[in-house]
């Protein structure tokens, strides 16, 4: 996957995850510590869309920048297992009615 390829996806997936916050904070019986922890992560992954942004007019290689990428969703998922499970979850449903 090129830079030009991984940041368009990161930016697709920040705009997703800002909308999935935006609902879910209007939903009843959604925790709070789960909704900090969706905006926490869509603020990691707009700063990963910066750092990319940065990257892409700089000389570091691809499976760097990508490996940096792996470990910082490594890092948030072990940092917040339940948002992670909940966002497999919230995914699967959503998968399963089509959108």
């Amino acid at each position: 996957m090129t830079n030009a390829e991984l940041l368009m996806k990161l930016r697709e997936l920040h705009e997703e995850l800002a909308i999935m916050e935006g609902e879910l904070s209007r939903l009843d019986g959604v925790d709070e510590s789960t909704i900090d922890a969706l905006g926490q992560l869509t603020t990691d992954v707009s700063a990963l869309v910066d750092r990319a942004n940065q990257i892409s007019g700089s000389e570091q290689s691809e499976p760097a920048h990508e490996a940096d990428v792996v470990d910082r969703i490594r890092k948030f998922e072990s940092e917040h297992p339940q948002v992670t499970s909940f966002l497999s979850q919230l995914t699967d449903v959503l998968g399963n009615i089509g959108i």
